[in-house]
């Protein structure tokens, strides 16, 4: 199974589409859930369009932040994933530049009309992706670091501003979608193995080069094993159902067996688990909206 990234590079030829598949709207679609997910279980009674509102202005946020990545991130993506569209010529890394900016503003005018909690936080947002990618900080350089800090931005940042947009900082709500981060950050440690060659080779010092793809791979399924669980409880105390249960309870298994092969094919493990993970980010939303 190929990642989406090489799937898309070969499907999209106009420009803007180009330029959209350059952000990976796809991996947008976690941020997305969990922004109107926390909204909606922190206030049942919030509008749709708010919610929507909320989806599409964090959505804006990934999309920018990932095009940002790959114009910061050309030398180990020449030897990682030749395929992406800056690094075959499709656009032009000004382009690309210039795309970004254009989609973080449209974010912000989104957020603008959510409220203004929200839109503070939204900011903070924004100033998390930049610091993920642009010099000289770059998080996600530093080791484990950057496992925790991904997970925070998408994971966690999202439910707050969800939470802020319904109008309350829920504690239960917010404790599911931090247990739920936590998973991200060791979850998908397996997205580094794909690259280690290229990563090594212009010193990007990711946590499975630091400690070995064992070992990395051993932290990797116990905090799997640990923090999924616990946020599928978490969740169902919010709003009891057999079905989220099983269905998360299912899809443990499946990341675990996944990432069993990432020693063997590490592209083929990652997208498998992504599918997965995109899979009960599904079943969450259904259920956050009592579907």
């Amino acid at each position: 199974m190929i990642e989406m990234e090489r799937f898309f590079s070969k499907l999209v030829s106009k420009k803007f589409w180009i330029l959209l598949s350059t952000g990976r709207p796809w991996n947008a679609f976690p941020v997305a859930v969990i922004g109107f997910s926390a909204a909606i279980l922190t206030n049942s009674n919030i509008a749709v369009t708010t919610s929507l509102l909320i989806s599409f202005s964090l959505a804006c946020v990934y999309i920018a932040g990932a095009i940002l990545n790959d114009v910061f991130g050309q030398n180990h993506d020449k030897i990682n994933a030749p395929y992406l569209p800056i690094i075959r010529g499709a656009v032009e890394p000004t382009e690309a530049l210039r795309f970004a900016i254009l989609t973080y503003i449209l974010g912000v005018l989104l957020a603008f009309l959510v409220n203004f909690t929200f839109f503070i936080i939204f900011l903070l947002f924004i100033a998390f992706s930049l610091f993920y990618s642009i010099p000289p900080i770059r998080a996600e350089r530093r080791g484990f670091f950057a496992q925790g800090y991904l997970a925070f931005t998408t994971g966690f940042m999202p439910a707050i501003a969800g939470a802020a947009a319904a109008g309350s900082f829920n504690i239960h709500v917010l404790t599911a979608f931090a247990l739920f981060s936590l998973f991200f950050a060791f979850a998908l440690i397996i997205k580094d193995f794909k690259d280690i060659l290229g990563d090594a080779a212009v010193g990007k010092r990711t946590f499975v080069i630091r400690v070995g793809r064992r070992f990395a791979l051993n932290v990797a399924q116990i905090g799997t094993i640990v923090f999924l669980p616990s946020a599928l409880y978490a969740f169902y105390l919010l709003r009891p159902s057999p079905f989220l249960l099983i269905s998360g309870l299912t899809v443990l298994l499946l990341i675990i067996h996944f990432q069993r092969f990432v020693n063997i094919d590490a592209e083929d493990a990652f997208a498998k688990m992504r599918i997965s993970i995109s899979l009960l980010l599904i079943v969450l939303l259904l259920w956050s909206v009592g579907i």
